[in-house]
């Protein structure tokens, strides 16, 4: 038969062609044997661990910057990736700096999940909540470089025109 599977060889570049423990040839063969010249001689080979992380708080505009820890058993190289479930936050890892930067003003939920692969295509992962919370802005008022009138006269202006609110209460 044939496995549509990594065979995972104990060490492959080394020349070492015998069978991880939990490899998929093991048990596959004819008769339940091994598939393959060589049997088993090494422990299973393990994926990398990703440490839990804990739901997450911060406030509108501001930015969340959390350490996030992977180790591999076996000493592989170990990378780690993340992304969120919406448009309106940037998610980036940079070694094991995990960086979430929400869009200006946003807020709201997000589902951030963190992958963390081995050089074998093993992989863990963990999921959090990020909860942005909203913050009250103060209105802003742009008034114009001049108010023209002639000299002696009064004038009455309406500076509603002037006020913005992003957050719509003001």
């Amino acid at each position: 038969g044939n496995i549509d599977d990594n065979p995972w060889f104990c060490d492959a570049d080394s020349g070492d062609y015998t069978l991880a423990a939990n490899s998929a040839c093991i048990g596959a063969g004819e008769n339940g044997g091994y598939m393959g010249a060589h049997g088993a001689g090494c422990s299973a080979i393990i994926g990398p661990v990703l440490s839990a992380i804990s739901d997450q708080e911060i406030q509108e505009d501001d930015t969340l910057n959390i350490t996030v820890t992977a180790v591999s058993d076996i000493g592989d190289e170990v990378e780690i990736s993340a992304f969120g479930d919406t448009a309106d936050i940037s998610v980036t890892v940079t070694d094991s700096a995990l960086l979430v930067i929400p869009a200006e003003d946003w807020n709201g939920y997000s589902v951030i999940t963190v992958i963390a692969e081995d050089e074998f295509d093993l992989s863990d992962s963990t999921t959090f909540v990020l909860t942005v919370t909203p913050v009250n802005d103060a209105p802003a008022i742009t008034l114009p470089q001049l108010f023209a009138l002639n000299e002696d006269d009064s004038s009455e202006v309406d500076f509603l025109s002037y006020i913005s609110d992003v957050d719509g209460d003001s």
